[in-house]
C-alpha cells in the first residue's frame, strides 16, 4: 500500500510504469560495447581483431 502521496482519496491518477531499457548487463548493451571496442581497434590500426569481432557480430546486427 502506498502512503504519503499528494492525492486526495478517490482522486483519479495516471500511473505509468517504464521498463529500464538498457541495463549495463543487457545483451544489447554488451553488443554495443563490443562494437565500440572493435571500432576503436580498427581506428587504431589493429584491424585483425576488430574485423573478427565485426564478422561474428554481423548476423546479430542484421537481426536487430
Amino acid at each position: 500500500m502506498l502512503s504519503d502521496l499528494p492525492f486526495v482519496p478517490g482522486q483519479r491518477v495516471e500511473i505509468i510504469i517504464l521498463a529500464e531499457e538498457n541495463s549495463p548487463d543487457s545483451p544489447l548493451e554488451e553488443l554495443r560495447q563490443k562494437i565500440d571496442r572493435a571500432t576503436e581497434q580498427i581506428l587504431a590500426g589493429n584491424v585483425t581483431e576488430g574485423e573478427l569481432v565485426f564478422e561474428q557480430l554481423q548476423p546479430r546486427l542484421r537481426d536487430e
